[in-house]
Formats: structure tokens, C-alpha cells, sequence
């Protein structure tokens, strides 16, 4: 079989969401299939679950903006930027969070050369079927106009988050009006759309009618399970270790809870520095880290560490007592839409066998599910004195092992995805 996948980020850029990509890259390779990239281009190699598959081609197609650089070692246009062009991404990002939608996205200039390069590859390859992914505003658009060239190809649309309704960038009124009818007409030819979870494909099916869904959640790699299991656990020098890993995000991702419960915690007395830390693993340039290490009832116990190595993320997950996970606050504007958003970051928390502190979760939420279903930990919605409560008993050391519900856990490996959608294509194949 032959796949033709279309993602603006693939390879060594290391968020979650390209690391979903490349796993299904990686186990259709593995089960025969010939698989072709196109993605931006980036800076390093591809990481050697990759390299090491002759059946892989990337081809790394520039953007109009961009022209044909790259940026460190990510994909994105955002990420390491500093000076007057810092200044300027935080007023776009201001403007498409509330005025314009994804219109203002650098990277719905991709597509049109990504048209070319993908028209080009297809007239000499015979492609079963054409795996759109993120974002969904550019890579569907590619595959819409290869679509409408290749009546046959069967196009599988996926979204790991939403185009239209997306709770991080609502925009407003007239330009969220405008996304849905845009998004409508692009994926009117799409076979198969696939998501992450039941509350994104019931919005989707209410845009998009009747058409063939597909429910995909987010998930882990083999590869991370193997990795997470082999890595030795960081030693910290602290009592209690809390460790946060990824990007908090301005307006969805409240700490305010965490931070309170540490802080009243401080002022009576009940802990002293040595006896916890809260640490920040990632982007967390939205915190006000001024205020926070400028207080003396906070600055023992909490540090911001930056980015860390992927290599090093294993390690420091093992070697913390407990991992906070924040859930994204409900939108104003899309209500419970907001609720079903769910970060891929979760699972690989989930198989670390280290109990998972869910704060801004609420028992309406998928995520919620997914740490009590597992048993990986527990959720704490804004409840401060739950939270100081399980802070305290981990530092009298009355902390109870979890037991992580593995026959439930192996239902999100990415493995059995990747199965899912080459079965899902053989039926309708075999339909033809």
C-alpha cells in the first residue's frame, strides 16, 4: 500500500502532536506500506525509528513566507524568536486568538506550494490514499486540491485539533462564521474524517453531514513504552518532587490552585524548603515567573527549568513523586466543546507508572476519564484544600502506589491506530 501523509510538522520536532504523526509514519513503514511526507523543512536529522526505514520519503516543501529556512530545530515560526519579532508574533497571536481565527496563521501559506510538490509526487505514484493531519487549516486544503485532481484517491481528513471551534483561537463572530463555511466546502470530497474523541466527531459530523467517521484518540507510541520503561529515574534532591512538562497557555491552563495551596501551605508552616518543589519543565513564559520567585512564601519551592531533551523526558518523569496535569478551562464561547480537548501530553504521563495530580479537571471532562479509568492518578478540579492535602500526606511519606490498568492503557497505543486506518481503507477499497 502506498500512503501520501500531508503535515506541516513531521520528523524531529518533538510536540506531541508530530510525535503521533510519526508514529503512524513509523508502523505503516514497518507493516510494508511506502509512505511519502510532506512536510516544512527542518534543521535536524529524523530521528532513527525513522532513518532506518527505506520505506519513508520526506520531502520538505517550503512556505511562501518562510521561503525554504528553518528555524533551529522545530518547524515552528514562533518558537526560540526573540526582539521585534517576538513582539510581533505576540500581536498576531493576540489578533488570531480574538479577531481572526486561523486566517492569521503564517502557515495557511504553505499549502499552495505544498499543492505543487504534492501534484507532482502523485502523477508518479499510484497512492491507495492521501492522511492529512495539522493543521488542519493548510494539510486538509493540500489534499482538497489533490482530491478534486485525483477523483480516487481516497482522502482521510484528521484532526487532532479542531479547524473551526477550536477553544484556543475563537476569534470572532463574523470570522468564526466564515471558518465553518470554509471548512465545510474544503472537506466536502474527504472519505473518512477521524478524531481524537466522541465530542469532536459529533461537532464534526453536525458540520459536515453524513460521511464515513472514524474515532482515533490520542495515544502513546511502542516506542515511548519501551523508552519509559527502560529509563532510570532522575534523582532530585528534594523531598517531594511535583513536575509539570509542557506549555502553559494563557487564559486555559489555570496554576492559580497549585500555587495557592503551596503557598498557604508555606505560610503555616506546615512545609519548609527542602520538603517539596514544583518544577516547570517547558514554555512557561505565560506564568508571571516574577511574581511567583518574587515571593518569599513561593521562591523555595517552586523552579522554572526551560525546554529539556526529549531524552531527558523519561528520566525526569520517573524521577518525580508526582506529575501535575492542568486541563483547559471551558470556553466562554464554544462551552463544553472545550471540555473534550484533550492533550497528548496525558498519556505519556499515563504509562510513566507515577501518579498523575489532574488540577483544572472536572469530572465532565474526557481527560478526567482517562486518569480515573486508568488508575494513574486523580483529579482536583480547583479544589485547593484537596490539593494541600495530598501535597501534605506526600510529605509525611503516606503516599499509596498506584496501580495503573494496563488491559485499559493498551487500547491507546499508536500501533493499533495505525491498524485501524489501513483496515478502515481495505474496507472501502474492497467496496469500490
Amino acid at each position: 500500500m502506498k500512503i501520501l501523509v500531508i503535515s506541516t510538522y513531521f520528523g524531529p520536532e518533538t510536540s506531541i502532536g508530530v510525535l503521533r504523526i510519526n508514529s503512524y509514519v513509523k508502523n505503516w513503514a514497518e507493516s510494508g506500506c511506502e509512505v511519502h511526507v510532506i512536510t516544512m523543512p527542518f534543521e535536524q536529522e529524523l530521528p532513527p525509528y525513522l532513518s532506518k526505514l527505506n520505506n519513508i520519503s520526506v520531502h520538505q516543501v517550503p512556505s511562501l513566507l518562510r521561503g525554504s529556512s528553518r528555524t533551529g530545530n522545530d518547524q515552528s515560526y514562533s518558537r526560540g524568536i526573540g526582539g521585534i519579532r517576538k513582539r510581533i508574533w505576540l500581536i498576531q497571536n493576540f489578533l488570531k486568538r480574538n479577531i481572526f481565527c486561523n486566517y492569521l496563521d503564517p502557515r495557511t501559506f504553505w499549502w499552495p506550494i505544498a499543492v505543487r510538490h504534492s501534484l507532482k509526487i502523485s502523477n508518479e505514484k499510484d497512492f491507495d490514499f492521501v492522511f492529512s493531519t495539522v493543521p488542519s487549516y493548510s494539510a486538509h486544503s493540500v489534499a482538497a486540491f489533490l482530491k478534486k485532481r485525483i477523483p480516487n484517491l481516497i482522502w482521510v481528513a484528521d484532526y487532532r485539533d479542531l479547524w473551526s471551534g477550536n477553544p484556543i483561537y475563537q476569534g470572532c463572530a463574523v470570522f468564526r462564521w466564515i471558518e465553518r463555511i470554509h471548512e465545510r466546502f474544503i472537506l466536502s470530497k474527504s472519505d473518512i474524517i477521524s478524531s481524537i474523541n466522541v465530542q469532536m466527531i459529533d461537532y464534526l459530523k453536525s458540520l459536515h453531514g453524513p460521511k464515513v467517521f472514524l474515532l482515533i484518540p490520542n495515544g502513546f507510541s511502542d516506542y515511548d513504552s519501551d523508552m519509559m520503561a527502560k529509563s532510570e529515574p532522575y534523582k532530585f534532591h528534594d523531598g517531594v518532587n511535583i513536575s509539570y512538562f509542557g506549555s502553559v497557555i494563557p487564559r486555559h491552563h489555570n496554576i492559580q490552585p497549585v500555587i495557592s495551596a503551596i503557598k498557604q501551605l508555606s505560610i503555616s508552616g506546615d512545609i519548609v524548603p527542602g520538603d517539596l518543589k514544583l518544577r516547570f519543565f517547558g514554555n512557561s513564559e505565560a506564568l508571571d515567573q516574577t511574581a511567583i520567585l518574587s515571593d518569599s512564601h513561593l521562591q523555595p519551592f517552586v523552579e522554572f527549568c526551560g525546554v529539556v531533551p526529549r531524552s531527558s523526558v523519561f528520566s525526569l518523569i520517573k524521577g518525580s513523586t508526582l506529575l501535575l496535569f492542568l486541563g483547559v478551562s471551558s470556553s466562554p464561547v464554544l462551552g463544553d466543546m472545550s471540555r473534550s480537548v484533550v492533550s497528548g501530553k496525558i498519556f505519556e504521563l499515563m504509562i510513566s507508572g507515577v501518579e498523575i495530580m489532574g488540577v483544572g479537571v472536572f469530572r465532565n471532562m474526557v481527560v478526567a476519564d482517562l486518569i480515573l479509568e486508568s488508575k494513574t492518578g486523580d483529579i482536583y478540579q480547583s479544589d485547593v484544600e484537596k490539593i494541600k492535602n495530598r501535597l501534605l500526606a506526600a510529605v509525611k511519606g503516606l503516599d499509596v502506589p498506584i496501580s495503573p490498568d494496563w488491559d485499559y492503557l493498551n487500547n491507546f497505543r499508536r500501533s493499533v491506530h495505525a491498524d485501524q486506518f489501513i483496515h478502515k481503507i481495505n474496507e472501502i477499497k474492497s467496496g469500490q
